[in-house]
């Protein structure tokens, strides 16, 4: 799989590559790579190609708005998952959809068609799985059941849950030599599409489910985007702009629906994802994991903590260690 630039862009010779790409710090161990420049931004390439599936990794950093294009003469079936940036535009086979950071898609495509990005200003990370034929029996397993035929395209989910999450993350983070095997891959990448089919089922459940009002399956979908983005701040505000409702109004019904307010939410999900992050990260700092939970300061962080686990995240920590 190639990403190629708009013809409007010209590859720099002389390229000025960011520092922590130019330091091999954001390469993965075992994975091919490539770094170019663009006049309006910069590029670098990590993949893995296998008989079943091939893994490219895309990292840009863009000046300004960009378009690229993902082609292929082997794809057939894409999975794709933006780690990092903002909002980008899609057209795959005629379809035109959003995808933003944290959101994954499946897609049937057509071998050299391409895929068309509409990529705006700052960082992009996302990740492509091109599955080849002989996946094709996992793909009727899990897709089938799931969607009506196998013409539905593409399947898009938003803000995927933290767990799916931190499993997609897992390729970009391999822990050792036997991570980097085809076979370890290839079980992460049917898990992964497992979970995608899943999640999407579920979502569907939702949206199907008997009685819920318009308003409600509102409430329900910020619900979801709180599940998704733990580690955020996220004020009614910041959430009123995703939906129609006014404050007064997802005030009220978050709390008649989940028996806690948005903000005692909130809260609970970023402390019971630090308590995640304690544990599964031993090396990070109490005050670094706070600040990426969205506390500003680590002695609110603290207090909170102990609100919930009646104990501070460094005890929570040596405490837990001790029994694994």
């Amino acid at each position: 799989m190639e990403l190629i630039p708009e013809s409007t862009q010209q590859e720099l010779l002389s390229a000025n590559i960011p520092k922590e790409w130019a330091n091999k710090s954001a390469l993965i161990n075992g994975f091919k790579s490539s770094i170019k420049q663009y006049t309006s931004f910069n590029l670098l390439c990590q993949y893995f190609i296998s008989p079943h599936f091939d893994i490219y990794i895309y990292q840009l950093q863009n000046k300004e708005a960009v378009r690229v294009f993902l082609q292929s003469n082997t794809c057939k079936w894409l999975l794709f998952y933006q780690v990092k940036g903002q909002n980008g535009q899609f057209e795959i086979e005629e379809h035109q959809f959003e995808i933003s950071e944290k959101s994954s898609f499946f897609a049937k495509t057509s071998p050299g068609k391409s895929i068309k990005l509409d990529l705006g200003i700052g960082g992009f990370l996302f990740i492509c799985c091109n599955l080849k034929m002989p996946l094709a029996s996992t793909l009727q397993n899990y897709y089938t059941p799931v969607f009506k035929n196998f013409d539905q395209n593409p399947i898009l989910l938003k803000h995927i849950p933290i767990n799916h999450q931190m499993e997609w993350e897992k390729i970009l983070n391999p822990e050792g030599p036997i991570d980097l095997l085809p076979s370890s891959l290839h079980s992460k990448i049917q898990l992964v599409l497992a979970n995608f089919c899943t999640h999407y089922k579920e979502r569907i459940n939702i949206d199907l489910k008997a009685g819920m009002n318009p308003l409600e399956k509102e409430v329900f979908e910020i619900k979801t985007y709180i599940d998704c983005y733990p580690f955020k701040r996220h004020t009614l505000q910041s959430l009123c702009r995703l939906c129609s409702l006014t404050k007064n109004q997802l005030r009220l019904f978050f709390k008649r629906q989940f028996g806690k307010t948005v903000f005692q939410y909130s809260i609970d999900k970023r402390l019971s994802y630090s308590a995640e992050m304690l544990i599964n990260q031993p090396n990070r700092s109490i005050k670094d994991i706070a600040i990426s939970c969205g506390f500003r300061k680590s002695q609110h962080f603290i207090y909170q903590f102990r609100q919930k686990y009646q104990q501070t995240p460094l005890n929570y920590r040596k405490t837990v260690l001790k029994t694994v």
